[in-house]
């Protein structure tokens, strides 16, 4: 079953909830989490450890669209993203969530998750160095790929001007404008940004502005996603070289061999 209804000719909101409830319940994978714990230290705003099925445990640079039943007068989910791995506890699992905005849970609060939605990243096994470049303002959503990284006993470099707490030490920690030097020194290259900085982020990395980006890079683009692959509403479109493609469905991960830069 499918369904495409642009938002931007849907009028009344009522009518976008309750068509995308309806594709929801036949399409979706939904599963009951719950907040165990409110972690304050990371950023603008906390991140939160849930527990939650192992099935609806997101990949790195996944999300996860998540609903508190006690909050009916938000109408809209709010986009999860992962911020570490998964922790296996008996018959669920824990994982560190950090939202795209600030969300007022308690521990305890039990949410609806739908998901895991969306492409995430493709670290290739081979790779033994790899850049993490933190360009927006959520890099903890690239923590679960540089554990990923480490655990294959590769190099990791991170570039971000405002690095997490807590890091491990095999971590080299370089502020944003070292990667001009290094952008040869990865064999693979994950970007973190927003949808706006898409054809403008070489300024803000100091790089020349026909600079393209990495051929083995990929890049999570962070864009509004009001519809969550529910409706194609077009709001998170990106351009590509063979036409448009949506940050929801189709990424929020993408290959940045597929982008028009």
């Amino acid at each position: 079953m499918g369904l495409y209804v642009p938002l931007l000719q849907i009028a009344n909101m009522d009518v976008f909830v309750y068509l995308a409830n309806c594709y929801y319940n036949f399409d979706m994978q939904y599963y009951t989490g719950r907040v165990l714990e409110i972690r304050l230290e990371i950023y603008k705003f906390p991140s939160y450890i849930f527990e939650c099925p192992p099935a609806a445990i997101p990949a790195p640079g996944q999300y996860l669209q998540a609903f508190s039943p006690q909050d009916p007068d938000l109408a809209l989910a709010t986009t999860l993203f992962p911020s570490s791995l998964p922790v296996q506890e008996g018959a669920t699992s824990n994982i560190e969530l950090h939202p795209s905005e600030k969300v007022d849970w308690e521990p305890g609060t039990n949410l609806q998750l739908r998901g895991p939605l969306g492409t995430g990243f493709k670290l290739p096994e081979e790779a033994s160095r790899v850049a993490l470049v933190a360009l927006g303002s959520h890099p903890a959503c690239l923590l679960p790929l540089m554990a990923q990284a480490l655990s294959q006993n590769a190099a990791v470099a991170l570039f971000c001007n405002e690095p997490p707490p807590g890091l491990p030490a095999a971590v080299e920690v370089n502020r944003l404008s070292a990667y001009q030097e290094a952008t040869l020194w990865g064999d693979y290259t994950a970007f973190e940004m927003p949808i706006q900085i898409l054809n403008t982020y070489q300024k803000r990395l100091g790089l020349p502005p026909d600079l393209p980006l990495p051929s083995n890079a990929e890049v999570l683009i962070h864009s509004p996603m009001p519809c969550a692959a529910l409706a194609a509403c077009g709001v998170c479109s990106v351009k590509a070289k063979r036409g448009w493609k949506l940050t929801c469905k189709d990424g929020p991960v993408f290959q940045s061999n597929i982008l028009t830069q």
